[in-house]
């Protein structure tokens, strides 16, 4: 395991963290919320919205969120979230992607968020999808709904969606209670696990906070996650990001557990720094992937699950420098034990997708999960009759022992180049090209299960409400 920060850096982080929810506070943007936290305890001031939090509030609210939860899909296959095994999902929220046919940008569509849950089904190393674009050919006040409807046709994994708006958030839940068999059943076994963010610095939207309460009054799990951008709504010290951004997902998460004590919560931090020469916001930055260390390491301290934006990169092509960001931005949580990570398949600072990046992403994992295996050492392993019977000057290729233990000890690539400089002058081809390739095969022959008609049709139904409810001028 790796540990960034020491005990005494996590508990003056702590204590940080306490002092702005009790002396700065939070601005919460809802009059009804505002006075379930004032009843609470809080220090509440109802004009200015400012909300101070005790910290006994505080720690008694995190006591009532489970220290784990677990996810199923469709087929009945459990993924615990803050257990012994990080759980990997692909990333959200492109509004641009490669296309794969010209390598060219373009807007995305309804149609990516299909074919990248159908991609996303078939890589072995994810075990939940996210809507991988937000479709630019659809309505915005529903597109989040339309997004659900493309993934839970696409894709029998567990759905990680992000409604903007408690609206869409009460239609998607209603389309999963539909997978699920009725509420109770997605209450008891969800398939659908939510987000909701603050707003960097130190405030709590609506919009959000109806999310927040459409999930928490069923208790079906939800992600709290903020996206800080350091140096422009966080400070530039990455001690100072990891204090305010704690604050924010700590202050949303004592109102989900006002809502409905016991709603099982996952923390999370999406960092971003802001390129002081540019002015735009960078994801693919080592200080970001920091940032998602200590996240893991503070969660932790609060005995949550811990979530981190670990894939996105700011390279707009999967060339070199995509493949050095996903690098560090993945293994580095991973290793210190983030329960969860996303961002896979991203580009262009998280406004891009592409199908090949998948590939590339789905590659890396797989090859991270071997290191974290770690070296086995017992008996067997150490081999020492092996050794002895081949001697020296011999080798292990035709050894029993070689075949017992090849798939556990080796990592088995699929689209990495290991081949010889002859082949490849032969070839000329490059992991993008490679893994554009798998990702046409993987499209032309993969099915996911088929969702069940009547499921289906009455799936589309609730689409089709949503659309008449909030296209029209009292939706906008």
């Amino acid at each position: 395991m790796y540990d960034l920060l020491s005990s005494e850096d996590i508990n003056t982080i702590n204590s940080a963290t306490i002092e702005v929810l009790e002396k700065t506070g939070v601005l919460v943007e809802s009059d009804d919320i505002l006075n379930l936290l004032k009843k609470a305890g809080a220090q509440v001031n109802l004009e200015k919205k400012i909300v101070r939090f005790p910290e006994s509030l505080i720690n008694e609210s995190l006591q009532k969120a489970p220290s784990s939860f677990t996810l199923y899909s469709r087929k009945g296959e459990q993924y615990v979230v803050g257990g012994e095994t990080p759980v990997i999902s692909s990333g959200a929220g492109a509004t641009w992607m490669l296309d794969l046919e010209t390598g060219e940008p373009r807007p995305a569509t309804r149609k990516d968020v299909e074919e990248t849950s159908r991609l996303t089904d078939a890589l072995e190393h994810f075990d939940v999808c996210m809507a991988t674009a937000i479709p630019q050919d659809v309505t915005s006040t529903v597109v989040d709904v339309m997004a659900a409807e493309a993934m839970m046709i696409n894709t029998s994994k567990p759905y990680f969606l992000a409604p903007g708006d408690g609206k869409q958030a009460r239609y998607i839940i209603e389309m999963a209670a539909v997978i699920s068999g009725g509420m109770d059943e997605l209450v008891k076994k969800p398939v659908l696990l939510g987000v909701a963010s603050p707003n960097s610095p130190l405030r709590l939207a609506s919009h959000d906070l109806d999310v927040v309460e459409e999930f928490a009054k069923h208790k079906i799990p939800i992600t709290i996650l903020n996206c800080t951008i350091s140096g422009a709504t966080s400070p530039v010290t990455l001690a100072g990001t990891l204090v305010i951004s704690l604050a924010e997902i700590l202050s949303m998460t004592v109102v989900a557990e006002l809502i409905n004590p016991g709603t099982p919560v996952m923390l999370g931090m999406c960092p971003a720094c802001i390129d002081m020469r540019t002015a735009n916001a960078t994801f693919g930055d080592p200080e970001n992937a920091l940032v998602s260390v200590a996240n893991a390491q503070l969660l932790k301290h609060y005995n949550l699950p811990s979530w981190t934006c670990a894939s996105e990169v700011d390279a707009i092509i999967p060339d070199t420098q995509a493949g050095y960001e996903t690098a560090w931005k993945t293994l580095l949580p991973l290793m210190a034990g983030t329960d969860m990570i996303s961002g896979t398949g991203h580009l262009g600072a998280a406004t891009g997708g592409s199908f090949e990046k998948l590939i590339i992403d789905n590659e890396i994992i797989g090859a991270i999960k071997r290191i974290l295996k770690g070296i086995n050492v017992n008996e067997s392993t150490i081999a020492l009759d092996v050794i002895d019977a081949v001697g020296p000057g011999g080798h292990f290729l035709a050894q029993k022992h070689t075949r017992e233990h090849l798939k556990n000890e080796r990592w088995f690539s699929k689209i990495s180049y290991k081949s010889n400089v002859e082949q490849w002058k032969k070839e000329r081809i490059d992991v993008w090209k490679k893994a554009r390739k798998e990702a046409v095969e993987i499209l032309r022959i993969h099915q996911p299960e088929p969702l069940d008609n009547e499921k289906a049709q009455k799936i589309k139904k609730i689409v089709e409400e949503a659309e008449r409810t909030l296209s029209g001028p009292s939706g906008t």
